[in-house]
């Protein structure tokens, strides 16, 4: 297993779509996060438009690239 944390930024005047979006996932998008073996997904808001991502995957890391 491997685990990936990332963090990035969006515009500020944005978060609140941001959320919108990603409270309402896509179905297609649920199946590729199925797909890609990710697991234990989680993304955390910070100050400024900062986020900070977790996710786990029983892929290994080239299969994992290469899926994404």
């Amino acid at each position: 297993m491997i685990r990936v944390a990332e963090t990035f930024r969006i515009n500020p005047k944005y978060v609140k779509d941001y959320k919108k979006d990603h409270d309402n996932i896509w179905p297609q998008m649920k199946k590729l996060i199925k797909k890609s073996g990710i697991g234990n997904y989680s993304i955390f808001f910070k100050s400024g438009g900062t986020l900070f991502s977790y996710y786990e995957s029983d892929l290994d890391e080239k299969t994992l690239k290469e899926t994404w």
